[in-house]
């Protein structure tokens, strides 16, 4: 198998992989109390990240303003964050998690860990430091590109 071809299995492996991490995501939302992987991700941004307003977090999501603002709104009604207004400038508003957000967020991430962790019961020690460094190696090259 060439090079090409190698790389197109991987791309499909991970893409199977990802369609039962979608249906492992789906059974957590039940546990963490975060009903939508788009809102864990908004979170996780928001955490790891900083605040800030709907621009810079859709900025850093890869998503619309208005898409969202729409997840914030529903994070917000939860009480999950909160937002700020900006004494300098009206116009800003900052965006940040709240104390229930924080727990909701470890209790969700806790769960995923969890979850993921349950993937990887087929490698036997060994193979999972190699997929440990395989993964550094790619991180590491998409970070550099940044």
């Amino acid at each position: 198998m060439d090079r090409a071809e190698t790389i197109a299995k991987i791309v499909q492996q991970m893409e199977i992989a990802g369609r039962h991490l979608g249906r492992l995501h789906s059974e957590e939302r039940g546990q963490s109390g975060i009903p939508t992987r788009a809102q864990f991700g908004v979170l996780i941004t928001i955490a790891t990240e900083g605040g800030g307003s709907t621009t810079q977090i859709a900025e850093r999501f890869g998503m619309s303003p208005s898409a969202v603002t729409q997840l914030v709104d529903a994070l917000v009604k939860d009480g999950l964050v909160e937002r700020h207004n900006d004494p300098a400038d009206r116009r800003k508003t900052e965006i940040t998690l709240t104390e229930a957000g924080r727990q909701s967020l470890e209790k969700a991430k806790a769960t995923h860990r969890a979850s993921l962790a349950s993937l990887f019961e087929v490698l036997d020690d060994s193979e999972l430091d190699q997929l440990c460094k395989i993964h550094a190696k790619i991180t590491n090259h998409l970070n550099s590109r940044q």
